[in-house]
């Protein structure tokens, strides 16, 4: 699994859901159910806008970065 930023929260996706996205890491890192992510972004504006169609496809949940930063 893969952690991605989406705006103030991120979501998780499987790598090959990310196919054509360049991502980079943010140097943030997220704890979910006892896993710890590395953070990624969307290097540039395409690369976000092919992460929203991403979430309007498979409708992931959404969580707020600041509530599982580390």
């Amino acid at each position: 699994m893969v952690a991605v930023k989406v705006g103030y929260s991120f979501c998780l996706f499987n790598v090959f859901e990310l196919r054509g996205a360049n991502l980079e890491r943010t140097g943030v890192q997220v704890k979910v159910n006892g896993c710890l992510y590395n953070l990624f972004k969307g290097i540039e504006f395409k690369d976000s806008r092919i992460i929203d169609e991403i979430l309007d496809l498979y409708h992931k949940h959404e969580f707020k970065i600041d509530d599982y930063m580390v």
